[in-house]
């Protein structure tokens, strides 16, 4: 069943036409809402620093303000905390006519940690399960690591930088594969599995029962597979795998059905 009267942009903020092509399909199989597809038309063609996420937010910020109006809700589909979900959440407050000003706009950095405090129990007496991030190159180790415990990324000052302090809970940390976002589709396959397990092998090593693992890139979606393969062969149980993109997506239907 498609709710034919909302339509979702998923936002690729960099420039590589094929990493937004992958991620069709894992959209599309959730049904319910249509969509529409942004590719960042200048600017990196893999984010993997501060930089690159300053330059993909100049880049893309003005061509997004175009298409709000037409739009129901708005997924920034870069596993970081984007200043374009802020910016744009400032615009939609500042800029549009009344009806657009609750446009919900959401990262799915935003998406999959709030689904790993659900999924761990965080808060919950008896629960407090542990989870973590596999993510790309190296430098995420540090910059996610911050984004979770409430240290600044992105520029600071109105309308950008996101922080998600309190959220340490059940945190144990980011193990990365040492490949870039661009590398998940372009490198040999078969190298990029097995970067992909060794990550999730080294981060269920971190700590016992853990619960979640988030897969740390929108370049990853898809590759549950492999994560699910690495958890079996490490023997650990009851791990769920969650997916910033499914997770984005599945927030915004459900505010939309409601009517938030």
């Amino acid at each position: 069943m498609i709710m034919t009267e909302y339509r979702i942009l998923i936002v690729n903020p960099n420039s590589s036409q094929s990493m937004t092509d992958a991620l069709r399909p894992v959209v599309e199989g959730l049904g319910y809402t249509s969509y529409s597809y942004f590719t960042a038309p200048d600017g990196p063609v893999s984010i993997n620093s501060t930089a690159d996420i300053e330059e993909s937010t100049s880049a893309s910020l003005a061509a997004l303000q175009s298409l709000l109006p037409t739009h129901s809700a708005v997924l920034i589909a870069c596993y970081s905390a984007h200043p374009l979900v802020p910016a744009l959440r400032h615009w939609l407050a500042n800029h549009a006519d009344p009806e657009q000003r609750r446009k919900p706009v959401l990262g799915i950095f935003e998406a999959s940690v709030a689904a790993a405090l659900q999924v761990c129990g965080t808060g919950i007496p008896g629960g407090g399960g542990s989870w973590g991030i596999i993510s790309t190159g190296k430098v995420w180790e540090e910059l996610l690591t911050n984004a979770v415990t409430g240290g600044s990324m992105g520029t600071e000052g109105e309308g950008h930088g996101v922080q998600l302090s309190g959220l340490v809970a059940g945190f144990m940390g980011v193990e990365t594969t040492g490949l870039s976002a661009a590398e998940l589709h372009e490198a040999d396959p078969q190298l990029v599995k097995t970067r992909v397990k060794e990550a999730v092998t080294r981060l269920l090593g971190r700590r016992e029962n853990v619960t979640a693992v988030l897969l740390g890139c929108a370049g990853m979606a898809g590759m549950e597979g492999w994560v699910a393969e690495a958890v079996a062969e490490y023997g650990a149980q009851g791990v769920s795998i969650i997916d910033g993109v499914k997770a984005g997506v599945g927030a915004l239907q459900g505010w939309l059905r409601a009517g938030f």
